[in-house]
């Protein structure tokens, strides 16, 4: 979606942008809230099969045209709700889609100049930590935090235990 790529200056956040009921009451534009909800009932009703592609998709597709935090906030939205069905069905599973989604947010954090919504993005991923992967793949997403913005290291520091003061 263009507002999603380069969102004009006043837009509404991706957080309004996604929530069909807030839209539909306010008669704006639904299109990127119903493309997030079509995608989640044919996920939701697919097979493991299906939503197993899902770390791929990302991987593969999502990542290469990943330019905005906007963008990064619709595919937070996207693989969220998976993610206990993930845990459930294939652990493995669960650490390949993490994993991208903190490649995304390394792609992310290089292309912009400020991250706005840094605090929800982080939540996720402490969340994701603390009920799904514990330190499974610490070493892996310690290596990917180590390339952030300071700031960011700063918020995500207990994800992986990572010393602040050895990356200055």
């Amino acid at each position: 979606s263009p507002c999603l790529k380069a969102p004009p200056a006043g837009s509404l956040d991706p957080f309004m942008l996604l929530n069909l009921q807030q839209l539909q009451a306010s008669l704006c534009d639904t299109s990127s809230a119903l493309t997030l909800a079509v995608a989640h009932s044919f996920w939701h009703h697919g097979s493991f099969g299906q939503v197993g592609r899902i770390p791929q998709l990302v991987r593969e597709r999502i990542r290469p045209i990943l330019v905005s935090e906007e963008q990064l906030v619709v595919v937070y939205h996207l693989v969220g709700p998976f993610l206990q069905r993930f845990n459930m069905e294939l652990a493995r599973k669960m650490f390949d889609v993490t994993i991208e989604l903190y490649e995304c947010l390394a792609k992310v954090d290089r292309t912009v100049a400020d991250l706005k919504y840094m605090d929800p993005i982080c939540d996720v991923l402490y969340h994701i930590k603390y009920m799904f992967t514990g330190d499974s793949i610490k070493t892996e997403v310690e290596g990917i935090i180590k390339g952030f913005r300071l700031a960011l290291q700063k918020r995500l520091r207990f994800i992986t235990h990572l010393n602040i003061e050895s990356t200055d």
